[in-house]
């Protein structure tokens, strides 16, 4: 079955719920001195992808409407699998009394996947039909602090 999102709105016709397997594996170790290293590696299977005819047809009164009908079984066509790995390294700072400085490094998608996350389904439009609509975040790099106090 495939549910088609309600999501941000940004890309539209988003079709959920088709992944029929999925991972998430995540670890933590923690060094001496305050250092800490972590990795969270997720995986899934491909999202469905719908693909459609887009036509006008008409009702019985004469009115004319656009309709799209979907070509296949959602389940014909998918994206690549995604495989996304995070990294964080960090270092704990005690300060005087309850004071404690975090500081910390991660790195998002650090294999640096590029997988296309959403196409153009509309077969019978040359201008949008396989037509690159999203794909995953690069890698990015971000450093940060937290002072509980």
């Amino acid at each position: 079955m495939a549910i088609q999102s309600g999501g941000s709105g940004s890309y539209g016709e988003v079709w959920l719920g088709t992944a029929k397997w999925q991972y998430n594996v995540n670890a933590l170790y923690q060094l001496p001195k305050g250092y800490s290293v972590s990795a969270n590696l997720q995986g899934r299977q491909g999202f469905a992808i719908p693909y459609f005819h887009e036509g006008n047809f008409s009702d019985y009164d004469g009115a004319t409407s656009t309709q799209h009908v979907q070509i296949g079984s959602v389940e014909n066509e998918r994206y690549a699998t995604m495989t996304m790995l995070d990294l964080k390294f960090g270092k704990t700072f005690r300060m005087e009394g309850d004071t404690v400085v975090d500081i910390g490094l991660e790195v998002f998608n650090a294999l640096n996947d590029d997988t296309v996350m959403q196409l153009g389904r509309e077969v019978n439009s040359d201008s949008v039909y396989n037509e690159i609509r999203q794909v995953m975040s690069p890698r990015i790099i971000r450093l940060g602090a937290t002072i509980t106090f």
